[in-house]
């Protein structure tokens, strides 16, 4: 149902002009959600109190709308907000400056009353009593009603908010409320006459005047709370309309403009059109609508969200970098699988399949695979009708694969139940270590997750598995790990990797994976870099596997360690340049430079005395 307000603004007769646009109503009352503004602006234009000649009108205006220019709409929208409440932030800061300045004042002046109570009434003459009731000071009110005025612009309505949030501040200051005795509170009403109320001079007899403290006795007086900080909660009138929303009120939505704003534009990724990525995903981050992704500049090829904010010749365009292919195994290796194929339909055990010495790690890794799952498919009773198995188990027993994926890599260690990342830090009490020229210590910076493959001695995080109980692909918990949790832990540690390395060489080939493990399925998402950018990654959400409840061909089962072993390939190839980037780094140093075994230029060193001056020839006595 639409508002009143709404509706008194629509049937404002303007002549030979329809004001009831929708652009005109956003801006009218100050929308900034595109999904409240439409369904606020239909209820309007629905209402039973507009004539239906003029809402056939009205919606197919809206309807062209919707199709040729919304989007450019509300992208500048975005803009114009942020640079409007810039704007207005600046003007709070500036008036609440001005009332704590005018506030310490009157306190300094009454302080000095109860200092010199013995001071002669010209003495407190001379004291200036501020008034805060003076109109100059008073905020502005816009007032919507005047009937010349068809449109109010975006920046008044964030004005008028920005004034009405200063106005509270100003009263917060001002009910400061000082207890006299203990048992009564000041009034906050004539706050400007306060040091007349408080204090009264008596020129009894020509008497030296002595200033009097006066208690205020009235009814309306204030009780004394304990809670001095509490907020009262006062009920909205009747036909409140809240005020439009405030990027800087929303600490998110602020500390989400500081990071633009933070960033380097010669970092940007410029399409053809000369548009920049990241400025389009930032601009539309703004509108409340926007995935987690888009709010962490990344681009995901397969949703249909982010392929909206760009054009269909920008979109070809970025997805030229669309490169998710995972490689193909050894040879070796995909005879071995073959064999042992044909070994398991036929009624053999795997195992007696030899296995190849080239990827010996990797065909051992299947065989202890599927011995488990011969196991798992034998128990009496099946463990796949059984819903009262914990996450452990599954975690365990499904993909086993899973906890040994890079055992055979010098230095990881595949740790359970640990937090992620850790990052460097510097102690407070540097003087405790007794090392002061090793590495900083370092503590966990991410949330404690099932699997972790960590380097223990230089403390760097490679992969991260989420494991849970079930496996549902539609269900909220999962939805949430794969768009928001686990996405962010693994953006964590593919930008510090990247930080860490900083080349171009390492940015085309790097390739960053984390695993959500439910119940007998497993999927993997990944993470890349750019070369366009600094700042934009590249998602892509692999396809999902489930092991099967019975034996059957053994296809399904082949198909998700054959996708592990090709995750793994990527892992072992991205470890093996990010070392080989720092130990050509040590390499470089001296003592791996053998020119110096050849260098016998000899270095003449002038004789010097113990505990003397260096000879110098002039001082020396040729008698």
């Amino acid at each position: 149902m639409a508002n009143n307000l709404y509706i008194n603004w629509a049937l404002k007769k303007k002549p030979n002009k329809e004001h009831v646009t929708f652009v005109n109503f956003v801006k009218k009352f100050g929308f900034t959600n595109k999904k409240s503004a439409n369904e606020a602006y239909l209820s309007l234009i629905n209402s039973k109190h507009i004539r239906q000649k003029r809402q056939k009108k009205l919606h197919g205006a809206y309807m062209a709308f919707q199709e040729r220019s919304e989007d450019s709409f509300w992208t500048g929208r975005a803009l114009e907000i942020a640079d409007r409440m810039l704007l207005v932030n600046s003007a709070i800061v500036a008036k609440k400056t001005g009332v704590i300045v005018q506030d310490a004042g009157f306190r300094e002046a009454k302080s000095g009353l109860r200092r010199y109570p013995n001071n002669t009434e010209s003495d407190f003459e001379s004291l200036e009593v501020i008034d805060d009731s003076d109109d100059s000071t008073s905020l502005e009110v816009i007032d919507d009603s005047d009937d010349s005025v068809s449109e109010v612009d975006a920046g008044d309505s964030a004005s008028t908010a920005g004034d009405v949030t200063a106005q509270e501040d100003v009263d917060k200051v001002l009910d400061d409320d000082e207890v006299l005795d203990g048992n009564e509170v000041l009034d906050d009403k004539n706050k400007s006459q306060k040091v007349n109320d408080l204090y009264e001079v008596s020129n009894l007899d020509n008497q030296t005047p002595e200033p009097v403290l006066k208690l205020r006795k009235r009814s309306s007086a204030k009780p004394l709370s304990r809670d001095r900080n509490k907020k009262q909660k006062s009920t909205p009138p009747v036909g409140h309309i809240p005020a439009p929303l405030d990027p800087y009120s929303d600490p998110a939505m602020a500390s989400r403009i500081q990071r633009y704003n933070n960033l380097d534009p010669k970092g940007f990724w410029i399409l053809s059109t000369n548009r920049a990525v990241e400025t389009i995903l930032f601009t539309n981050s703004l509108s409340g609508n926007a995935s987690y992704k888009i709010r962490s500049y990344t681009i995901d090829f397969s949703c249909k969200l982010t392929q909206a904010l760009f054009t269909a010749h920008e979109w070809k365009e970025m997805t030229l970098l669309n490169h998710f292919e995972l490689p193909k195994l050894l040879p070796s290796t995909e005879a071995y699988i073959k064999d042992v194929y044909n070994a398991l339909v036929n009624g053999r055990h795997a195992a007696s399949v030899p296995i190849p010495e080239d990827d010996q790690v990797s065909c051992e890794l299947v065989l202890i695979s599927l011995i488990k799952w011969s196991h798992l498919y034998k128990a009496n009773p099946s463990p796949f009708g059984n819903d009262r198995l914990s996450e452990a188990f599954w975690a365990r027993e499904a993909w086993p694969l899973l906890k040994n994926l890079l055992s055979d890599v010098d230095g990881i260690t595949m740790v359970d139940g640990d937090n992620h990342g850790y990052e460097s830090t510097k102690r407070n009490g540097q003087a405790r270590r007794l090392d002061q020229e090793g590495q900083n210590p370092r503590k966990p910076g991410g949330d404690k997750l099932d699997l972790v493959a960590r380097d223990v001695v230089n403390q760097r995080d490679w992969v991260v598995v989420e494991a849970k109980k079930k496996w549902d692909e539609l269900g909220t918990d999962f939805l949430l790990q794969i768009g928001v949790k686990l996405y962010k832990q693994l953006h964590l540690v593919a930008g510090h990797r990247l930080e860490e390395v900083g080349t171009v060489a390492f940015m085309k080939k790097a390739r960053f994976f984390a695993f959500f493990s439910g119940g007998r399925g497993f999927k993997a998402i990944e993470l890349q870099a750019t070369e366009k950018s600094s700042y934009i990654k590249l998602f892509h959400a692999h396809p999902s596997f489930v092991l099967p409840s019975d034996p059957g061909n053994w296809k399904g089962q082949l198909h998700g360690l054959v996708h592990l072993l090709r995750i793994k390939k990527c892992v072992v190839e991205t470890i093996q340049l990010y070392n080989q980037h720092f130990r050509t780094d040590i390499q470089n140093e001296e003592g791996y430079d053998s020119d110096w075994m050849y260098d016998t230029k000899e270095v003449v060193v002038q004789d010097q005395l113990l505990a003397s001056s260096p000879i110098r020839p002039e001082d020396d006595d040729s008698d």
